[in-house]
């Protein structure tokens, strides 16, 4: 388990880090536009804190092996989770605050079962 401590995740902070396995966020606020992308090993995200994050376009693209996702955010960026093959869930926290789905949010997510998104998707 990779526990991130920090409030902002920049722009391509961890892109093709394939050392990710399950991820913790901690105080997380902010994931900057493909952040995590193409983390291959990247196999779950849950989110610890009380903060709603704001995610950003390719935030989690292309990773493939990425299964589930529990997180209080208030956006669905574009192509937010873009060909994540083994997506087969999202839980999205009570707290969110979810006014639209991007484009290509899901593309290719052909696994995705079940999204929990508490609130209405304006």
């Amino acid at each position: 388990i990779n526990s991130i401590d920090t409030n902002i995740i920049k722009d391509y902070t961890y892109v093709c880090n394939n050392n990710l396995s399950d991820i913790e966020l901690n105080n997380t606020t902010f994931i900057g536009i493909g952040a995590f992308e193409y983390c291959e090993n990247l196999i779950s995200i849950n989110d610890n804190s009380n903060n709603v994050i704001t995610l950003s376009h390719s935030s989690f693209a292309n990773c493939t092996n990425l299964r589930n996702i529990n997180i209080q955010c208030n956006n669905l960026p574009d192509r937010c989770f873009y060909n994540c093959q083994n997506l087969t869930k999202i839980n999205i926290y009570p707290n969110s605050d979810i006014n639209t789905i991007g484009a290509e949010c899901f593309y290719n997510c052909t696994e995705l079962k079940n999204i929990d998104i508490s609130k209405s998707v304006f």
